[in-house]
């Protein structure tokens, strides 16, 4: 059946796929499992609430592993995008490094995948090395975010690095040289902080300074005005 989000779509245009090796968990940026710093609109938290899913340690949105989720890829031949790790963050500080080796042994065992990892902790991410058919990217909420996020991303060899600026809390005015991808959504939900127009076209401006791909998340079209939003992926190379 594919996901449902927006940004990870097969070569052949239909939806692409999502993975959970650590389950449904995450601890937050800075936490632990004494000491949990969940964001306050982490959609995985809040579907791990709705217990939708029968593994108790996923309900109670601990990181833990999960060798069918680990195994999915191998058994698809035809070539797919795969978000790795939806529901969590593989490189929080929690996670061990075996673990997260693992994982990305999957691309070199799976070349006909491209794997995406998406972190709030990129400072770890100079630790790894990621092949080929890797797409490594950092969410920022603001601008201190932002700026530690080109800051690493700038560290790390990859093939496709990217920032996704999702939920878009406040102004972010940074240079995206040496990215190649941007993708830009808002929070939702009854309390949802908005976007000001402003924002989102200087994320924009700097995408086009850097010749970088951006993608404007459906999300958006209630803040922008115009019908059609321009979703573009990074220019493989």
């Amino acid at each position: 059946m594919g996901t449902k989000i927006e940004w990870v779509i097969n070569p052949d245009g239909t939806p692409g796929e999502t993975i959970n090796p650590l389950g449904w968990g995450c601890y937050g940026p800075g936490g632990d499992a004494e000491n949990p710093q969940i964001c306050g609109y982490c959609y995985a938290a809040r579907m791990a609430k709705r217990k939708l899913v029968q593994c108790p340690d996923c309900r109670s949105f601990i990181p833990h592993w999960h060798e069918e989720q680990f195994c999915k890829p191998l058994f698809w031949k035809k070539p797919k995008k795969i978000f790795i790790q939806s529901m969590g963050d593989l490189f929080g500080d929690w996670e061990l490094q075996f673990n997260i080796e693992e994982v990305l042994r999957l691309n070199i065992r799976c070349p006909q995948h491209t794997f995406i990892y998406l972190t709030k902790n990129p400072k770890r991410l100079t630790k790894f090395a990621f092949p080929d058919n890797a797409w490594v990217g950092v969410t920022a909420t603001d601008q201190a975010m932002a700026e530690t996020a080109v800051r690493e991303l700038a560290k790390v060899k990859a093939k496709v690095k990217f920032l996704s600026c999702e939920p878009l809390l406040g102004e972010i005015n940074v240079d995206l040289s040496g990215l190649q991808w941007l993708i830009i959504g808002c929070q939702t939900g009854p309390k949802a902080i908005k976007p000001e127009l402003g924002w989102i076209l200087r994320l924009i401006d700097a995408a086009q300074q850097a010749d970088a791909p951006y993608f404007l998340k459906n999300n958006l079209k209630k803040w922008m005005p115009i019908k059609h939003l321009r979703q573009e992926w990074p220019r493989e190379r």
